[in-house]
């Protein structure tokens, strides 16, 4: 069968997807039967387009090394050029006077949660503060300092606490994120903190965060 007609029959096994077998002999003569690179990852050598990693020459495998670096440099460059959401978002007067309600001492506390609640709530519209989407049901917040930071949805949740690096969009959140640009200082329930810690949480440079043990958690002792 031709490499046509192999990459025919692929496509339609694949969903679409072209390959072609690596033209490649092995040590007992046979022809390699693994797929070769193709147009994504051996565009950098003709040989890699129908060749497999293993049987391509030291300069086509030199040059994908290179081919790869230069494309996750550039996705690096276009991951830490992304801004939070939350940043882009207004202040509006109506926020400013919401916020203002909720710092006021003549009123009771509970008109001044509910001031604070709204202010929050028309700053973000039920929107992630990282992505944007629209759906948040997340209360996110430092493990450090048991301060709230904001609302996410849960994918964002999850990548954030993952993702360690200050020039990425969740380092970016971390170091500004709704709490902060609305001044607002908001302790987790989770937690049993009650006095203040610096608001914003850990970040590189800060040096090393205290271990995390979840000592002052409200669910300690009860055996999770």
């Amino acid at each position: 069968m031709s490499d046509s007609a192999r990459a025919t029959r692929c496509a339609a096994d694949d969903g679409g997807v072209v390959t072609v077998q690596c033209r490649g002999i092995t040590a007992k003569r046979s022809r390699c039967s693994r797929n070769a690179l193709g147009t994504d990852y051996g565009g950098a050598t003709p040989s890699g387009r129908t060749r497999c990693w293993h049987h391509l020459p030291r300069a086509g495998r030199d040059a994908l090394d290179a081919a790869r670096e230069a494309a996750e440099a550039a996705a690096w460059q276009e991951a830490i050029a992304i801004e939070p959401a939350c940043w882009s978002w207004p202040v509006t007067d109506e926020i400013r006077d919401r916020l203002a309600r909720s710092r006021d001492q003549t009123l009771s506390r509970v008109e001044r949660a509910f001031a604070f609640i709204d202010a929050l709530r028309i700053f973000d519209q039920g929107r992630c503060a990282v992505c944007g989407a629209p759906g948040s049901e997340v209360e996110d917040h430092c493990h450090w300092t048991g301060r709230v930071r904001g609302w996410l949805c849960r994918s964002c949740n999850t990548r954030e606490g993952m993702d360690r690096h200050p020039d990425t969009v969740f380092g970016k959140y971390c170091r500004r994120h709704p709490y902060m640009i609305l001044g607002i200082d908001e302790p987790y329930t989770g937690y049993g903190w009650e006095n203040g810690a610096p608001v914003g949480g850990w970040w590189p440079g800060w040096g090393e965060p205290p271990d995390d043990s979840w000592s002052n958690n409200v669910l300690t002792g009860i055996g999770l």
